[in-house]
């Protein structure tokens, strides 16, 4: 049952997107792709990729656009 809670700001209304990478660079899953307001918000991933099926142990990236910001990171999946 791992999941994951990722926490990000959004410093002005705009299209926002959350993405889940493997190591290379296939989209895992999609955890945001809306336009969302000014602030601080939080995406759940229960370790899932698209089709619903839990994904292996290991060494994956999430990836955030906001506007002219991105930024990415590794998380480290243990079950």
């Amino acid at each position: 049952n791992s999941e994951t809670v990722i926490e990000y700001r959004v410093p002005a209304t705009q299209r926002v997107r959350l993405r889940i990478y493997n190591l290379s660079g296939q989209v895992v899953a999609e955890l945001v792709d809306e336009t969302l307001t000014a602030g601080t918000h939080r995406a759940g991933w229960d370790a899932r990729d698209e089709s619903g099926r839990a994904v292996a142990s290991g060494v994956y990236l999430y990836r955030l656009q906001a506007g002219d910001l991105q930024l990415s990171r590794k998380l480290v999946l243990v079950r």
